[in-house]
């Protein structure tokens, strides 16, 4: 049977906190069926830099409430053993939300920064600490980079949320 998402996905709690000597912010995303997802921001303090990969969008909370929804609704299961490769994915909401509605697929977040890689394996902890079987994986990956010198891994749906804010981004994505 189908299970309902709710029209929208709320954020409601943020937090500060220190895991593994990282200062970050944690938001918990409340969706359908007692379904939450925690994300992690780095939380740099007043006047800190933090990169695009920190921070949480409001297109990934867009797209993860899209994704969420249609596969909640679906009965079918379309991500069920499927490989997804998520590129720039910064906080990693849009996979650890195809983790939380499908546990059986098989999610590799990843981005160039280094600072979203403790964010991805908090948020991965606090997933597998949940309801759900699964985390997403972590890794490093620079889509600029020539193939030959960083090939996209094998997958069976290749994701990107507001991955395109740079021309040579748009290129690096279109090849």
């Amino acid at each position: 049977p189908a299970r309902s998402c709710p029209a929208a996905v709320a954020i409601y709690r943020r937090r500060t906190t220190v895991c593994d000597g990282n200062h970050m912010r944690s938001s918990q995303i409340e969706c359908a069926d007692g379904l939450h997802i925690t994300v992690f921001e780095r939380d740099g303090g007043e006047g800190a830099a933090c990169g695009y990969a920190t921070r949480l969008w409001d297109c990934s909370v867009g797209l993860a409430r899209w994704m969420l929804e249609s596969l909640l609704e679906s009965p079918e299961r379309p991500l069920r053993g499927r490989r997804v490769l998520e590129l720039g994915a910064g906080t990693a909401l849009c996979s650890l939300a195809i983790v939380a509605a499908e546990p059986d697929a098989d999610v590799t977040a990843t981005d160039v920064d280094p600072a979203a890689m403790p964010l991805i394996a908090a948020a991965g902890k606090a997933a597998s600490q949940g309801r759900r079987s699964s985390s997403p994986r972590a890794a490093l990956l620079d889509i600029c980079a020539s193939a030959a010198d960083a090939p996209l891994p094998a997958c069976d749906l290749l994701l990107a949320c507001d991955a395109c804010y740079t021309p040579q981004l748009a290129a690096a994505l279109a090849r």
